[in-house]
C-alpha cells in the first residue's frame, strides 16, 4: 500500500512538472513571436 502511495505521489509531481514545462514553453514561444514581429 505504501509503495502504491509513493508511486502515486511521484506521478503527481511529474505531472505538475510537465505542466510547468508546458507553460514555460508557451511563454518562450510568445516572447519569440513578439521579438520576430519587432525585428521584421
Amino acid at each position: 500500500m505504501t509503495i502504491f502511495k509513493k508511486s502515486f505521489n511521484s506521478n503527481k509531481i511529474q505531472f505538475k512538472r510537465r505542466n510547468e514545462i508546458k507553460s514555460h514553453t508557451t511563454q518562450i514561444n510568445s516572447i519569440l513571436k513578439t521579438q520576430i514581429k519587432f525585428n521584421s
